[in-house]
């Protein structure tokens, strides 16, 4: 049995047929452009520091550093449950299971700074 694979190559955008390569460069300026609009913008940080004051009076609360150590990052990933469910990362348990020694040291160094 062969499978056909469909490749949509355009699409509508409004009343106009757009190309998926134009979409991408459409897109790119969107952003590009709204980002150029906020930094053009004055924003008065006095104003917007009276407001978060105003809704959270209270201090807010130091971040304490906890050293953390890598083999506390490897018992940790030692103790997860075994599955085979995949996170939004596409990441089990059960390969940061089988690849601890590897992945420990990178975690660790993320945590830590």
């Amino acid at each position: 049995m062969t499978f056909l694979k469909i490749t949509q190559r355009e699409f509508k955008l409004g009343n106009k047929n757009v190309s998926t390569n134009q979409s991408a460069k459409i897109f790119n300026n969107f952003f590009i452009n709204t980002v150029d609009e906020l930094i053009t913008q004055q924003i008065n940080i006095e104003s917007a520091m009276f407001s978060l004051r105003k809704s959270f009076p209270y201090e807010f609360p130091q971040i304490i550093y906890i050293p953390v150590t890598e083999t506390e990052v490897r018992c940790t990933t030692s103790s997860l449950k075994n599955n085979n469910s995949y996170f939004y990362d596409g990441l089990s348990n059960k390969i940061l299971k089988l690849r601890n020694s590897l992945i420990s040291k990178p975690i660790t160094f993320t945590i830590t700074y």
